[in-house]
């Protein structure tokens, strides 16, 4: 068997809970379909109530602030940006991380690399959590789970966003901020 440790306390975990992941190699084009479904995508988002870029308490100080700082990011995503938001805001995954991730994650699927990917995730090592830094290393090394590669092949090749949909309740915020990102 195999065990975790948290903090003080040992869990036991059963290797059939354990699954390898393939490197997820499938690349996709984009087309006219997937741009419209990308803004169907986002007024979804916009409906929701949920936190998102779209929807915060503007009036919020620090919200405005991490906000502000993911709008930057989406608006001119770079290296310098990215720094921005790693580590940034609520949920056990903070809402910049799952941005960034579902950034990476869409830009991979396109096959396109972002040039910057290896220092973003070197960067994240301190100054994010474990579950984070995690997501961030599986993107970038391909490492995709059957939900993430439902939603490409769903998006992508039947054109279809009801699987990016009910991404939207996973965790207080990460389904919105991946979907945001992607």
């Amino acid at each position: 068997g195999h065990s975790v440790t948290i903090r003080d306390v040992l869990f036991k975990v059963a290797s059939t809970s354990i699954k390898e992941y393939q490197m997820f190699t499938d690349t996709y084009d984009i087309n006219n379909t997937h741009i419209e479904n990308a803004h169907k995508l986002i007024e979804f988002i916009k409906q929701e109530e949920v936190l998102s870029v779209f929807r915060y308490d503007k009036t919020n100080t620090s919200q405005r602030y991490q906000f502000d700082k993911i709008a930057t990011f989406l608006f001119t995503p770079n290296y310098d940006t990215a720094k921005k938001i790693v580590g940034l805001g609520i949920g056990l995954t903070p809402i910049g991380d799952d941005i960034l991730t579902g950034y990476l994650f869409a830009r991979q699927a396109l096959g396109n690399t972002v040039s910057w990917t290896d220092d973003i995730v070197e960067y994240a090592q301190k100054r994010t959590n474990n579950i984070s830094l995690k997501s961030l290393s599986e993107v970038k090394n391909h490492h995709y789970t059957s939900f993430l590669i439902k939603l490409l092949e769903d998006f992508f090749t039947k054109d279809c966003i009801e699987t990016a949909k009910k991404w939207i309740n996973y965790g207080a915020t990460s389904g919105a901020a991946l979907l945001t990102g992607f």
